[in-house]
This record gives C-alpha cells, sequence and structure tokens, in this order.
C-alpha cells in the first residue's frame, strides 16, 4: 500500500475520452444504428402512405363501376321515379368522376390495379340483377343494390376525406359525399 494515502485504497483512474480506436468503434455504431431508424421510418411512412393511395385507386374503380352499373341498369327499370332518380345518379356520377380523376392518384396498374379492378367489379351484381329482372323484381332489387353500394361508396370517399391534405381533394370528396347523400336520401323516398 501507498502510505500517502494512510490506510485508505488508492482511487481508480478515471477515465479519460477514450482512445482514438474505441471513439472510432462508437462513431460506427452510433452511424449504424442511426441508418437502422432511418430506415425503419422511411418502412413506417411508406406503409402509412400506401393505405391513402390504396383507398384511392379503389374509389376510382368503385365510383367507375357504379356509373357501369347505373348506365347498364337505366333501360331494365319500370318504375318512373326509380328511373328519374337513377338518372341524376348517372349524371352525378359522370361530374363527379371527371372532377376527382386528375385529383386522385393515377390509377395502379400493377397488380394491386388488378386486385382493385377484380374486387371492385359487378359482375356478380350484374347476375343477381338478371336474376332479379326474370322473377319481375328488378326494381326493388335494383333500389336495394344501388343504396348498398352508394354507402359503400360513401365510407370510402369519407374515409379517404379524412386521410388526404390536400384542400382541392377534400373540396372535391366533399362535394361527392353532398352528392352520394342527395342520392341516397332520393332513392329512399322513392
Amino acid at each position: 500500500m501507498d502510505p500517502s494515502f494512510q490506510g485508505m485504497m488508492a482511487p481508480t483512474p478515471q477515465k479519460t475520452a477514450g482512445s482514438p480506436r474505441s471513439r472510432l468503434i462508437k462513431l460506427v455504431i452510433s452511424c449504424v444504428v442511426a441508418l437502422i431508424l432511418l430506415c425503419i421510418g422511411i418502412f413506417i411512412f411508406s406503409a402509412l402512405t400506401a393505405g391513402p393511395r390504396e383507398d384511392s385507386a379503389r374509389l376510382t374503380y368503385r365510383l367507375e363501376s357504379l356509373s357501369k352499373l347505373v348506365a347498364d341498369a337505366q333501360n331494365s327499370i319500370s318504375d318512373d321515379t326509380l328511373s328519374k332518380a337513377n338518372t341524376e345518379v348517372g349524371s352525378v356520377l359522370l361530374s363527379d368522376i371527371a372532377t376527382l380523376t386528375p385529383l386522385l392518384p393515377k390509377k395502379a396498374t400493377d397488380t394491386l390495379g388488378k386486385r382493385l379492378l377484380k374486387e371492385e367489379a359487378i359482375t356478380s351484381v350484374q347476375s343477381e340483377l338478371t336474376a332479379a329482372k326474370q322473377r319481375s323484381q328488378f326494381d326493388q332489387t335494383y333500389r336495394t343494390t344501388l343504396s348498398e353500394k352508394i354507402n359503400d361508396t360513401l365510407a370510402l370517399a369519407e374515409s379517404i376525406k379524412t386521410a388526404t391534405a390536400k384542400k382541392s381533394v377534400q373540396t372535391a370528396l366533399s362535394a361527392l359525399i353532398s352528392h352520394l347523400e342527395t342520392n341516397k336520401t332520393a332513392l329512399a323516398q322513392h
């Protein structure tokens, strides 16, 4: 023992800033951690922005299939008030599609686009309406089907409106929602 400490233990030496090699290792580890965090952040951001883009493409496909459904059914409707309401729905849809198409992201052309096109297709609805026409129940079946499709489109448009930050898209979606609400009410009254 060292006599200068008089029975006490000698203090342990404190580490200095470290050798250049240990500082380099710490710097490399910090850079790797920062790079990993950046990659995770980019992944999360892309996952969050993919949803609204898919929903926007889905809305485009849904509006087009709804417009096709309305146009195809026009000649089969026998009730005059339903026919008038259907004509109004068709003209408003065409106007809203023309307004929204340039504002929404382009339709997907990859596997997502093919999947959305298949999901939004109205082939099962058309076969159901054909069967209803053969049973002389076309008008009632069509009114119910159109109301369901309008409700689905309304829900999707409202979710996109709340998710988007673009004022032009919000304004166009507000108009679409208003038109769909009006058409929904008109269908319920007839």
